[in-house]
């Protein structure tokens, strides 16, 4: 409770003392707590960066171990439990009509989530091709 400079002037002077640093300690708390947002945001915006320099930590651990078949290169794509060879051929720019396939680890997968899955969970370098579903086998 802030005081009056007229209601100040007639206390004793401790009593003034004290008067003065409870409007004070009024002031700072007040100011105290309109920092307390600003603070929780500040500390959820270093959560995100700690999470983000991980994810991409993560994505770039995952890119060393990526490799994509080349035009004219010759690999062996398993389809119904039977290895068939087939030969890389450039790319036609479809990437809805078909595809991913790992040729390290002879995998199909059928959406971006199984592909980015396997990226992560297995293991070891991966060689990645696209299956278009008219042209066969093509380069990235």
């Amino acid at each position: 409770m802030a005081y009056r400079k007229k209601s100040l002037r007639s206390m004793l002077p401790t009593t003034r003392k004290v008067a003065r640093l409870i409007g004070e300690l009024e002031s700072v708390t007040r100011r105290a707590k309109n920092i307390i947002p600003d603070l929780q945001r500040l500390e959820l915006d270093s959560q995100a960066l700690y999470k983000r320099k991980e994810y991409e930590d993560k994505a770039k651990d995952c890119l060393g171990k990526l490799e994509t078949a080349k035009a004219g290169e010759l690999i062996v794509v398993t389809s119904a439990g039977r290895p068939l060879e087939a030969t890389v051929k450039v790319s036609c720019g479809d990437k809805h009509n078909g595809h991913w396939y790992c040729v390290t680890h002879q995998e199909h997968f059928q959406n971006q989530l199984m592909k980015d899955f396997h990226l992560e969970e297995v293991e070891g370098g991966h060689k990645l091709v696209w299956i278009c579903h008219e042209h066969g086998a093509e380069e990235v």
